[in-house]
Formats: structure tokens, sequence, C-alpha cells
């Protein structure tokens, strides 16, 4: 998964710095979401001196590449998640206790796409509102979570 992204990298012209190496292992390494605070602090164990603006212009990067998509954890903190495909609409399923996001693949969700496009024409007749896009975030608890609560 990590070559992937960094054959991504490479290929859109971004240098493959240390920074973004070692961001894409933080990522690989934990499987949570992240914010970028946090990021920062993990990839600091491993390089000097990485500054957090630094850390937030690579995540900005990430995401408009599709490697990484901005979620929310504890619906008020912006937080990065690593994304599996590249470039394919998908959504994230996230534990609300340790912050573990999951991709969710379009198809799963397939009956809600079509009520959701449903809705979006209807909101164009209506109100002359034309959706371009859309963001689904599921929360719950993961399975390590459920037991530990059992």
């Amino acid at each position: 998964m990590v070559d992937t992204h960094l054959t991504l990298l490479k290929e859109k012209g971004f240098k493959l710095t240390p920074l973004r190496r070692a961001l894409l292992e933080v990522f690989r390494k934990r499987r949570s979401a992240m914010t970028a605070e946090k990021l920062h602090t993990e990839v600091r164990r491993r390089l000097p001196n990485p500054g957090l603006q630094s850390v937030y212009r690579n995540l900005g990067d990430f995401t408009k590449l599709g490697i990484a998509e901005e979620i929310f954890h504890g619906k008020k903190k912006a937080a990065f998640a690593l994304c599996r495909g590249i470039s394919t609409h998908h959504h994230h399923a996230v534990c609300r206790r340790c912050g573990l996001s999951d991709e969710i693949d379009s198809c799963e969700l397939d009956l809600i796409s079509r009520a959701m496009s449903r809705l979006f024409r209807r909101l164009k007749r209506k109100i002359g509102f034309h959706i371009e896009d859309h963001f689904l975030q599921l929360e719950g608890l993961c399975r390590a979570c459920q037991k530990k609560r059992a």
C-alpha cells in the first residue's frame, strides 16, 4: 500500500522526502485516523525537527492526490486517514474510541448511494442547488474496542 502511494507521489512530480515517507509509515503502522498534531508527534520520533506546518502541507498534498482523506474524529477535530485505494470514491467507518479507520467501498453502500443520487436530483429541481460531492462517515466501535467494553 505505501509503495503504491510512493509511486503516485513520484508520478505526480513530488519528491519522496523523508517527511513524506515517515508520514506514510506512521499511517501504515497505526491504522487509525490521526490529527495533524498527533502525526507530527509520531513523526518527530523518526525525524529531527519536522515542522507542524510541513506536516499540514504534506497532508494537504496527500488529500488532493487521494492518498489520505480528512475525516472527523469526535465530531469536532479534523483527522486524517490513509486510503487504501487511490482516487476511488469511498467512505470511512471510524472507531469513536481508538480512532481506527477502515474504508468502505461505495458498492457496499449501493442502496444509500442510489437514494442520495435521487435526493441530489430533487434538490437541484427544488432549490436549484447542484451537489458535486458528498462525504459519509460511519462511526461506532471497532472489534477490539467492543471486546474491551464487554
